[in-house]
Order: C-alpha cells, then structure tokens, then sequence
C-alpha cells in the first residue's frame, strides 16, 4: 500500500515537467486535436506629465473530437497601468492606477478538415469577464452565450521559432505549427495586432507583439511556450 502511494505521488510531481517537455511541432491533424497557444502584446506611450502602459495576454486552447466538434477557449488578461512621468514623479510623487480585466470565452461549433489543414465555423460563445482596480483577481461571473458567426481557418505552416527562454546570441529554429486566422477576429482578440495564432501540442507556441514608447513599429516574436 505504502509503495503504491509513493507510485502516485511521484508520478503527480512528474507529470507537470512531463507536459512541458511535450515537443510542440503539429505533424499531422487526424484524430482527436488539443492544442495550444499564447498571444501576447503591450505598448507604452508618455509624455512630460504623464505614463501609461498596456499589457494584453490570451492563452487559447483548441479542441477537436474525432468527429470534428470543436472549441476555442480564450482566456484573456489585460493590466492598464496609468500615472505621472518617471521625471514628474521624482519631482512630485503621485499616483499610479492600475485596471485589471479577466474575460474568458469559449466558442463552439465545427470544424472540417480540408486538404491543407482545418477550417472551423463557430456558431456560439460562452462569455464572461471581471474587471477591477488593483492586483490579486477575482472570480468571474456565470457566462452568457449568444449566437456567433465566425469562421477560423488552420494550416500546418513551417515558422522560425525562437527559444521559451530568451538569451543573447539566441537563433530561431523551424518548427511546425497550426497557424491559423480568423475571417474576422472575435472579442477580445480583436485588442492585439492582426497576425495568425500558432497553435501547437504540449503548451504550444507563445507570438508576441511590444509597441514601445516613441516606436511607431511593433517588434514581433515567437517562441515555444514555456
């Protein structure tokens, strides 16, 4: 009995590092699919007076059943922060406020494999989102579903993909990934630059977009998921 519970517990504490040594590459699209990806993006933006920044975050997961039912779950993070210039607050002091919104939506509907890839068409979505000011969180409301129309559409694409973990001298690496776009972003994807999602296996793919202050050209990366 006792060894039987060793057995457990370490197979608990492997699991984790088991999930993320899953390679992400998507080789291929029959069967049942669960997928996964990141989005993220910020931007800054000040003057004399004044600093703000955004920062957006979406963590996707894309089930399909053997029978093609699928669902897009999206769970999305946005952090507003808004307060005096670094020069004004050395100066004067002040205060900064910091807005916090969590929405989460699942899209339901079907999706059909083609000869390059999949193309889904959702029909519902679940929603529902909090916003607050502060940090910590706070749980979210029951959902409401409403009637959708959306259509995404997926190939396997060979894309250079950098390491989870930055580094000097680091060099991208192709990778397979389920890349796909909508025919018209949903809510809240619509907040980050236009720009395909990569889904992949394990935790996926990580695309990132920063718009730094005074910087009129979005710098983008991808990477593999940590």
């Amino acid at each position: 009995m006792r060894r039987a519970l060793v057995s457990v517990l370490l197979a608990a504490i492997a699991a984790p590092a088991f999930a993320q040594s899953i390679a992400p590459d998507v080789t291929s699209l029959t069967g049942a699919l669960a997928l996964h990806g990141v989005i993220e993006g910020s931007r800054a933006h000040g003057c004399s007076q004044s600093f703000a920044s955004t920062s957006h975050r979406a963590e996707l997961a894309l089930d399909v059943d053997a029978r093609g039912v699928a669902a897009l779950t999206i769970d999305h993070h946005t952090h507003e922060t808004f307060g005096p210039s670094p020069g004004r607050y050395m100066r004067e002091g002040g205060e900064t406020t910091r807005t916090t919104e969590h929405v989460r939506v699942v899209m339901r509907g079907v999706a059909t494999r083609t000869a390059t890839g999949l193309d889904l068409a959702l029909t519902s979505a679940e929603r529902a989102s909090v916003m607050w000011q502060g940090w910590g969180s706070l749980p979210l409301p029951v959902a409401t579903t409403t009637v959708v129309s959306t259509t995404m559409r997926c190939a396997i694409a060979r894309v250079d993909v950098l390491p989870s973990t930055g580094r000097e001298g680091e060099t991208p690496r192709a990778h397979a990934a389920l890349e796909c776009t909508f025919d018209a972003a949903p809510e809240p994807l619509d907040r980050y630059e236009p720009g395909p999602m990569m889904l992949g296996r394990g935790a996926g793919f990580v695309v990132r977009t920063d718009s730094p202050m005074w910087s009129h050209t979005p710098e983008r990366s991808i990477r593999v998921a940590p």
